[in-house]
């Protein structure tokens, strides 16, 4: 739908790829935004901005709604807590109360669900990938796919996982730093 509206009704965004036509920079770190920068071409960067926001939305909204909900959730939950009536009745400013009390105990919940949908951003990453035409390992795994080339789903299946695993231990170092009563022990 974004396609349909964006590109082919209002022609405000791209419809797919990475980059327009003859649109070419040189690669040197493989991110195209970041290699634009680097080499001071700021027409490929704005060109790669807008092939970057449909994917980029498409892939976020749902993360968006299910993490707004959530923080939420867990924001009003801690707010009913004893310690921030405590703070309250001390007089300290509710944004105080809010960013400081409050915000820090309820991330490690919302951490928890960042480390969750990462998941789902990572499988839905092969869809986005194909529908907007870009070149990704979703894409090639898609390939893989379709010619039976078993080594390479196997390959980039492992690639995923690793992923996961590595985000995984990025949230449980996360919550050492959210919450102060986890610790790192034996």
């Amino acid at each position: 739908m974004l396609i349909l509206l964006l590109s082919g009704t209002f022609n405000i965004l791209p419809s797919s790829g990475r980059s327009a036509w003859g649109m070419d920079i040189e690669t040197i770190t493989g991110f195209r935004l970041i290699d634009a920068v680097l080499q001071g071409n700021w027409a490929a960067f704005g060109d790669s901005l807008k092939h970057l926001v449909m994917p980029a939305f498409v892939l976020g909204i749902n993360m968006a709604g299910i993490l707004m909900r959530v923080t939420r959730s867990s924001i009003v939950e801690v707010m009913s807590e004893d310690y921030i009536m405590t703070a309250r009745a001390k007089g300290v400013p509710p944004r105080a109360i809010l960013w400081k009390h409050a915000l820090r105990n309820a991330l490690v919940t919302v951490i928890t669900i960042v480390g969750l949908e990462f998941g789902a951003l990572l499988s839905g990453s092969i869809i986005v990938e194909m529908i907007f035409a870009w070149p990704g390992i979703g894409a090639l795994l898609l390939q893989g796919l379709g010619a039976r080339d078993y080594p390479l789903i196997t390959g980039v299946v492992l690639v995923y996982t690793c992923l996961f695993i590595v985000v995984n231990l990025i949230v449980d170092l996360l919550y050492v730093s959210a919450d102060p009563r986890i610790k790192l022990d034996r």
